[in-house]
């Protein structure tokens, strides 16, 4: 079951931030960087997959985290503006203000490696 919940929290919090990055003049006053309250939670319900699962779990949840968040989050963009991130799950961005974004390829390799701890 936490399993599924950490995938629906992928998919959901994925989804949730294309439609909040889409939205022309976002504007998070009185907050300097909001990837940081980003990874604060999901740093939150990576421990909290710990606590209700096993650390190879968690090591999947991570190295996966950005092929999933990031596809989906791409293809939430460009659903809703066709222009955005033509190639969809399989796009990256040019204009992040995150700390580091990775090409599909590399996303693609993270997953893998992820999967294979669970075996």
């Amino acid at each position: 079951m936490a399993i599924l919940s950490y995938f629906l929290f992928v998919l959901f919090s994925s989804v949730v931030e294309g439609f909040l990055w889409a939205r022309k003049g976002l504007n998070h006053k009185g907050v300097r960087n909001i990837h940081l309250w980003l990874v604060l939670m999901r740093s939150t319900v990576w421990f909290l997959l710990f606590l209700l699962t096993s650390w190879n779990w968690v090591l999947f949840a991570v190295l996966g985290f950005p092929l999933l968040h990031d596809g989906i989050y791409y293809m939430t963009r460009n659903f809703l503006d066709e222009n955005i991130y033509p190639k969809g799950f399989f796009d990256v961005s040019t204009t992040s203000t995150a700390l580091f974004t990775v090409s599909f390829q590399y996303r693609a390799f993270l997953f893998v490696v992820g999967l294979a701890a669970l075996f």
